[in-house]
């Protein structure tokens, strides 16, 4: 058999998904996150929208930034993560806007068909010294699937 013969045949091994163990947990997931207040700079703790779109292995998610006192800012926070063949998950960002950069990371696992992750943010303000930390709950189930 010729070089390209064997060639085209293992083409259609290069082109197979990298991660075929991850087709059970793609799709789309929605939820909220709680997050405990900023001292100084919320009124009181962070409750929002949080999606989560999983495809190949590979996470994408974004929730909204609100303004101190929950009201909506247009500005999200949109970050990238990783899944294990057994369904544990770590997702990370960076964000920022007017007076205000910070990470956030948040680390779970699927438990059924729902997605628990615990995390935190690390919030630094314009014209202060240190960081503001805070604790992050997220919890997440499965979008209905489009006909």
């Amino acid at each position: 058999m010729s070089r390209l013969a064997l060639l085209a045949l293992g083409a259609p091994l290069l082109l197979a998904p990298a991660r075929a163990w991850a087709d059970p947990f793609d799709g789309v997931y929605g939820g909220k996150i709680t997050c405990g207040q900023l001292r100084g700079h919320t009124r009181g703790d962070l409750k929002t929208a949080f999606s989560v779109t999983i495809t190949d292995g590979r996470i994408a998610y974004e929730r909204e930034i609100l303004t101190p006192e929950g009201r909506h800012t247009g500005s999200f926070e949109r970050g990238s993560g990783t899944i294990t063949e057994s369904g544990e998950m770590t997702l990370s960002s960076r964000a920022s806007g007017k007076g205000f950069r910070y990470d956030a990371e948040y680390k779970g696992k699927f438990i059924g068909d729902s997605i628990r992750l615990i995390g935190g943010q690390s919030w630094q303000y314009d014209r202060e010294t240190g960081r503001v930390e805070r604790t992050c709950f997220v919890d997440l189930v499965k979008s209905p699937s489009k006909p």
